[in-house]
């Protein structure tokens, strides 16, 4: 029978950054394979912009996109556009906030709520009958799942890891970076897998796989970044070019409100970005906003909407694209920093977990300085700063000496990191023998 291969879309859209390269390889060497595409959670799909580089790039090779319904069970769309404007017109908008109010009150909201879910359900199996995909004829031992081990124990992901009990399975984590985070092991029965590999970045990885997810040796193969091969970056900057007729910007790698980003931090670091870049420097500024971030109007406010697209403007293109014409990269913590690297561009982090209990503690990651620091500045993936001042200094380093603030950061990257222009068919070769089999 042949194989069929699943590529689960978790915990969001942004995964397609690492697997995309792989995908469009199998298809390329072997276009009969047939490549579905898994979302798992509904709402994923409705702030999506289906014109964006790599959603473009997916309409090519994945057959089916299997869209989990807000109703109950899977959807089947043949590309993005066409999930999305279904999803909108047969989605009921209202649901209840179960938070406030007493027991009684919250009890009915939650009844309210499932009653609503369940008129959702109907109302799209009534209305889109012909668009309904049912697992119930699946086969586990005919089918490869792609996916990231990080997500195997995520609750929206619990029904389709149990139907892919018994298939191949490889691994590849949705973001690149060596995990620095304490390791407590999860509970795993690995026993009735039938294989496992995961993909890792690093060796310095193995440790972490290995004691986290109950893995061995021969479960693990280092590959590096699958990303970073050269025929994959230069296709993507080639097929997609910034859009902006600015040259020498500095480029914001923006992200959302969290737990060590709260709002009142982020909106000293725009204010700090200002101050230093476009005030002092007198340099441009182009920022790509995170994959769950929504612009609530913070850039605005603070930059200036007068200002917008004379002195800062947003963009939608690609990380790889925008790079090609950017002096250097700010990042508030992301794994983007280290494709900077990989594509010639220093990156200066600018975040300040100081008096943060969470982040600022005795387990806390620390830096030279002895500050709190999450993985990419302690691993010095990229040019930590936490204030005014430290950044300030960080970005006249950078502009005095660009070329030796690269050398730097690739050094360190070449020390950490599998350097291979061949990093994507090490990992396609080893899907392509699972298929064979």
């Amino acid at each position: 029978m042949t194989k069929v291969l699943y590529f689960l879309c978790s915990p969001s859209f942004g995964i397609l950054d690492n697997w995309l390269p792989v995908i469009s390889s199998l298809k390329t060497i072997a276009p009969e394979i047939c490549i579905k595409m898994i979302v798992p959670k509904p709402g994923n799909i409705l702030h999506l912009d289906y014109e964006s580089p790599l959603l473009k790039i997916s309409n090519k090779y994945f057959d089916e996109i299997l869209i989990k319904s807000f109703g109950n069970g899977y959807l089947r769309y043949s590309d993005f556009e066409q999930a999305q404007k279904s999803t909108l017109t047969n989605k009921i908008p209202i649901r209840l906030p179960f938070l406030g109010g007493n027991r009684p009150i919250q009890k009915a909201k939650l009844y309210l709520n499932q009653m609503l879910n369940s008129l959702e359900s109907l109302n799209q199996k009534l209305t889109l009958r012909k668009l309904h995909f049912s697992f119930k004829d699946f086969d586990d031992e005919s089918s490869i799942l792609l996916f990231d081990i990080y997500e195997e124990h995520k609750q929206y992901n619990e029904e389709i890891i149990k139907l892919f009990d018994k298939s191949i399975k490889f691994s590849i984590c949705h973001g690149i970076d060596i995990n620095q985070d304490p390791i407590i092991p999860k509970k795993h029965d690995r026993k009735r897998a039938t294989s496992l590999t995961c993909f890792l970045y690093s060796k310095e990885e193995i440790e972490y796989y290995q004691k986290t997810f109950s893995l061995h040796d021969s479960n693990l193969l280092i590959t590096g970044i699958p990303r970073h091969s050269k025929d994959w970056s230069n296709s993507l900057i080639q097929d997609f070019p910034p859009k902006t007729n600015w040259d020498n910007y500095v480029f914001l790698i923006s992200r959302s409100y969290c737990d060590y980003f709260p709002p009142d931090r982020k909106q000293e670091a725009i204010a700090n970005l200002k101050k230093v870049i476009i005030d002092e420097f007198e340099l441009k500024l182009i920022i790509k906003l995170h994959p769950k971030e929504t612009n609530d109007g913070i850039y605005e406010k603070i930059l200036g909407k007068e200002n917008y697209g004379k002195s800062w403007q947003i963009t939608k293109d690609h990380p790889f694209s925008i790079s090609t014409k950017a002096i250097f990269a700010v990042s508030f913590y992301s794994g983007v920093a280290v494709d900077m690297i990989y594509l010639g561009v220093p990156c200066i982090e600018y975040l300040d977990l100081r008096k943060l209990p969470g982040f600022d503690n005795s387990t806390s990651l620390r830096d030279r300085s002895g500050e709190p620091v999450l993985s990419f500045r302690f691993l010095d993936l990229a040019i930590g700063t936490s204030d005014l001042g430290s950044f300030r200094e960080a970005c006249k380093r950078v502009i005095a000496n660009r070329a030796e603030a690269v050398n730097k950061l690739k050094d360190r990257y070449k020390s950490l990191f599998v350097i291979s222009e061949d990093n994507r068919e090490k990992v396609v070769s080893e899907i392509i023998k699972a298929l064979d089999t």
